[in-house]
């Protein structure tokens, strides 16, 4: 799983999960539930591209780049703006796409520092 593709189908397969969930007890219609849902993956197969793309490029620095990435997600968990994003991760109205963009952007808001971290690792 050191390509891009693999980052992107793991992240999609541990988010896919959460954003299930979120669209069902969120959404008022399948509609709206499929466009939540469909959005929110989307954002995080992105993402998850990004990480493989930056992990292998990270690979030429060595251990440095893994400890500076660990530490920082580390500190990162103990931040205001972390918690904030926490508490926003699984709160959406009904609208649909649009809701699924807000709750990805929270979810990678509170978890990307890690998982950055872990692909770099």
């Amino acid at each position: 799983m050191d390509s891009w593709l693999g980052h992107a189908a793991g992240s999609l397969a541990m988010m896919l999960p959460i954003g299930g969930v979120l669209a069902y007890r969120t959404q008022r219609s399948w509609g709206k539930a499929a466009a939540f849902l469909a959005v929110f993956a989307a954002v995080w197969v992105v993402f998850g591209a990004a990480l493989g793309a930056v992990g292998q490029q990270a690979e030429r620095l060595g251990n440095v780049a893994a400890a500076v990435a660990l530490a920082g997600a580390g500190g990162w968990q103990f931040t205001a703006r972390h918690a904030d994003a926490v508490q926003a991760c699984g709160v959406s109205g009904e609208r649909g796409g649009r809701d699924g963009v807000l709750c990805a952007r929270h979810c990678l808001v509170a978890c990307g520092p890690l998982m950055a971290a872990m692909a770099v690792a």
